[in-house]
């Protein structure tokens, strides 16, 4: 039986340290690559030096540093194989990681791509060789919801995906003003045009180390890393959100049935998204938009619509989030019916919020607490807000917040 062929992409910039190790796991694989392709993208240490003993076995192309995404379409345009595999400079494939998307693509034809969790590792000091720590485990929810929970949190990293070569063709080369996030960017464009699947366990040692980052031309230091994720991924996101119908929020992406609840439910779950990647001034908008879907017979929240401004609650990490402006915004925007109930189920979350943080002693949080739920509901509703919580702060919350 004939094995299909996998290019792999390999671009580089300043890993001398690393990237021996990367490729020799890389030719380690029980399913061997037809191609691979190492894109040196300017590197000016001794990269080139480490590459030597590897230059039989590659397809070597060198440029000037533009950034990852320039490099990647430098040799996307060189790629033969069935499918791809983009493999970072410091990371490290576990032997059977081809094997396993392999499989899992030719037994479902209607796949594009498949992905895998990694593990987090770390480097030995002495050899500088791959230090396994743990796995980052994926949460498990309906293959439908993928698009909508990929565009929440971006838990994919390159290496873990395997793509059909006429996919990546479909979807166009990797944007070049996008030298952090563009993994991220092809993904959330992969999903929505194609399936893909989970492969069982990990199949990367994903390294997490110092040093710069980025191209030449925006250099910064591992410590910026979050910032720079956020500052290209708002970038990205933001342009999303004018060119992605409504339809691809929802559960199954059925286009919206005119309901106002289907509505309603889209513009919340995108102002999740929103709120996660810190767009507050798109956020507020959604917020406003759902607001506004006040038809008599949806203006109580469904459960799904509750539940999602608790896991909002929950997974906002941001103090911004909190700050007065940003709440009286919120409160401006979510008025008639729809609007209340929203700011309700918000003031409810900080109502038990309030009441874990009293029972652990916190009493400075708590009044913070406080002041945040003025922000959201004005002075008459926060004294009704108030005197429930004396009456009932030593009952238990709610199961989110148990």
């Amino acid at each position: 039986m004939t094995r299909p062929k996998v290019s792999v992409l390999l671009c580089t910039y300043n890993r001398e340290r690393f990237i021996a190790e990367s490729l020799e796991s890389v030719f380690a694989q029980t399913v061997p690559p037809s191609q691979v392709i190492v894109i040196n993208d300017g590197s000016t240490d001794h990269t080139t030096a480490a590459l030597e003993p590897f230059r039989q076995r590659i397809e070597y192309l060198e440029s000037e540093n533009h950034g990852k995404p320039s490099a990647l379409n430098l040799g996307m345009a060189k790629v033969t194989g069935e499918y791809v595999w983009i493999m970072d400079d410091d990371d490290v494939a576990m032997s059977d990681a081809l094997e396993r998307h392999v499989a899992l693509l030719e037994s479902r034809p209607e796949l594009g791509w498949t992905y895998s969790s990694y593990i987090e590792s770390t480097t030995n000091r002495e050899n500088l060789r791959i230090a396994p720590q743990r796995e980052k485990t994926l949460a498990d929810f309906p293959d439908e919801q993928f698009l909508v929970r990929l565009m929440e949190q971006c838990f994919l990293i390159h290496p873990t995906i395997l793509v059909r070569a006429s996919c990546y063709r479909e979807v166009g080369p990797f944007d070049p003003a996008l030298v952090r996030c563009q993994d991220y960017e092809m993904a959330v464009r992969l999903a929505r045009r194609f399936p893909c699947a989970r492969v069982a366990g990990p199949t990367i040692y994903y390294r997490m180390h110092g040093g710069p980052r980025g191209s030449a031309q925006d250099t910064f230091e591992a410590g910026q890393i979050q910032e720079k994720w956020l500052e290209y991924m708002q970038v990205f996101i933001r342009k999303l959100r004018k060119e992605m119908p409504l339809s691809e929020y929802l559960p199954g992406r059925q286009p919206p049935s005119g309901g106002t609840s289907d509505l309603r439910y889209a513009y919340l779950r995108r102002m999740a998204i929103m709120a996660r990647k810190r767009l507050y001034d798109e956020m507020i908008e959604d917020f406003r938009l759902a607001a506004q879907e006040n038809s008599t017979d949806f203006s109580a929240l469904a459960p799904l619509e509750r539940n999602l401004l608790r896991e909002l609650f929950n997974s906002i990490n941001d103090p911004f989030f909190f700050h007065k402006d940003i709440l009286r915004r919120i409160r401006a925007v979510c008025d008639g019916p729809v609007g209340s109930a929203i700011r309700g189920e918000l003031i409810r979350c900080l109502y038990w919020d309030m009441i874990n943080t009293l029972r652990k002693g916190r009493f400075s949080q708590a009044f913070s607490t406080a002041s945040t739920a003025m922000q959201l509901s004005g002075v008459g509703v926060l004294r009704s807000f108030l005197h429930d919580l004396k009456s009932n702060w030593r009952s238990r919350g709610p199961s989110c917040f148990n």
